[in-house]
């Protein structure tokens, strides 16, 4: 019934204790990171936003060389975006590689800013399984409830979503949600707003979302501050889950 997985994104983030002023750090967070990762990304986009809004509405934004990363930096936390190029999409070892190679010079970046302690850190990762053409949406949505809630789909059933979170080791939240999708030709959904008509749709399947943290153990331990540590399990354990979530939905 399914094709090949394909791994779209991943997202590290590490939360910190508030910096209001850290749009006029900017030249501090450019140095730091040339030093541990030179030549990988451009000099910081300012966002004029005043420093008394919302301190998770981003600051300063690093593009990298390459076009497929960036780094976001707020007030209170510093992202790493990826988007994996199609080659890379079928391959998560490749991305996992990745963020082994650029997360731990982070901490670095944000040792190099006074006051800007990492509290707690995670990484999100978004995965898709496409279906084979021949199946429809009425199959692909009674297999999902089969595989999830344990029953089969209503016969109204447009749509199924589930979330469920787990609390890993005393130390960890792990957060999957998964639910059906469907696409439509990309010159469609650019003309604006249009009827997209599920009979159009050329692509469904079965996507997921995966959010695994350590922010359990950091609510619960007051003296907790995450590190470069913390973030290898993170990423290790969090790209497996959404692995053996993609496989438990697949295979039943």
């Amino acid at each position: 019934m399914f094709q090949t997985p394909r791994f779209l994104q991943n997202s590290f983030s590490i939360t910190f204790a508030r910096i209001s002023d850290i749009r006029r750090r900017a030249n501090a967070v450019e140095d730091a990171l040339h030093q541990v990762l030179p030549g990988h990304y451009t000099i910081p986009q300012v966002i004029p936003v005043p420093d008394e809004l919302d301190p998770e509405v981003p600051r300063l934004l690093f593009g990298s060389t390459h076009g497929y990363s960036q780094i976001l930096i707020s007030q209170i936390s510093l992202v790493l975006n990826v988007q994996y190029s199609p080659d890379w999409q079928a391959d998560i070892a490749r991305g996992e590689a990745y963020l082994r190679e650029r997360v731990p010079p982070l901490f670095s970046v944000l040792a190099a800013l006074h006051g800007a302690t990492p509290l707690f850190a995670g990484l999100t990762t978004l995965a898709r399984t496409p279906t084979r053409p021949d199946v429809t949406d009425a199959m692909l949505l009674n297999l999902l409830a089969q595989r999830t809630l344990h029953t089969d789909a209503a016969p109204d059933m447009f749509d199924l979503q589930v979330k469920t979170t787990r609390i890993v080791d005393e130390h960890f939240y792990s957060n999957v949600t998964v639910k059906n999708f469907r696409g439509w030709p990309q010159e469609q959904m650019a003309s604006g707003v249009v009827p997209i008509s599920t009979t159009a749709a050329v692509e469904r399947g079965i996507e997921l979302h995966g959010d695994f943290n350590d922010r359990y153990r950091f609510n619960e331990s007051p003296d907790y501050t995450t590190d470069a540590d913390s973030a290898h399990t993170i990423i290790t354990r969090g790209i497996a889950t959404v692995v053996q979530e993609l496989q438990a939905v697949q295979e039943g």
